[in-house]
């Protein structure tokens, strides 16, 4: 009831298999744990429930993170326990087993990941060019030990503009967050020869903000923005 937080990566000794049956520890985890469990080695790619669960939100562009959930490379094993409790939610899941759930245990907050090969996610970017792997992986974990430590609430901010622009035509740029903050959140663009400059952003009304820039250059624009 105190709060606090706590987080189980599968593994040999881990869950069941670790001896973790009729201790304190079975009872704040998400999952049901059984003397069948197994630790079954075999390569597979997990798919997610709900994309849009702020814990699987590596991208600030909803489609680019939804396609690299959709091309996330393979893992290796996963523990294959009874089930998940009541009230429990799972991200990520492979057939009918999660690989990574978490749930509420009073004031505190505990997340199982029913693997020890998420490394492989930041190796990926080493094989696959076109997504950065390497950032999900660093992300995906920040996300995951933030919700469980509640040392800070997600925080969301999403970056909302059109597709293409006219040279020198003016690029509007809206931003939306879900937590109110004392300081406007820092926008910067960078430009097709890569330099970069941080934008004016001005407040519009609570939680919604605005920023622009001339389009002055043919080629690929990135707008990026931190909230304080």
């Amino acid at each position: 009831q105190l709060g606090g937080g706590f987080i189980m990566i599968g593994g040999r000794n881990s869950f069941f298999l670790g001896g973790y049956k009729f201790t304190p520890v079975e009872d704040i985890l998400p999952v049901l744990l059984s003397e069948k469990e197994e630790f079954v080695y075999t390569e597979y790619k997990p798919d997610f429930v709900n994309v849009r669960n702020p814990l699987l939100n590596v991208n600030d562009d909803e489609k680019l993170n939804e396609l690299m959930w959709k091309n996330i490379p393979m893992l290796g094993n996963y523990q294959k326990v009874a089930g998940v409790k009541e009230g429990a939610e799972v991200l990520l899941k492979y057939k009918n087993t999660p690989i990574v759930c978490y749930s509420t245990v009073g004031k505190g907050r505990t997340v199982a990941v029913l693997t020890n090969t998420t490394w492989r996610w930041s190796l990926g970017s080493m094989l696959e060019t076109k997504y950065n792997f390497r950032e999900l992986y660093t992300k995906f974990w920040k996300n995951l030990v933030y919700f469980a430590s509640g040392v800070e609430e997600l925080k969301s901010l999403q970056i909302i503009c059109s597709d293409s622009y006219n040279l020198h035509e003016e690029v509007r740029s809206t931003l939306l967050t879900n937590v109110d903050s004392v300081s406007k959140p820092k926008v910067y663009v960078t430009f097709p020869d890569m330099s970069k400059k941080l934008l004016t952003c001005n407040k519009i009304s609570d939680r919604k903000y605005q920023c622009s820039f001339p389009a002055d250059f043919v080629g690929k624009y990135v707008i990026t923005a931190t909230l304080e």
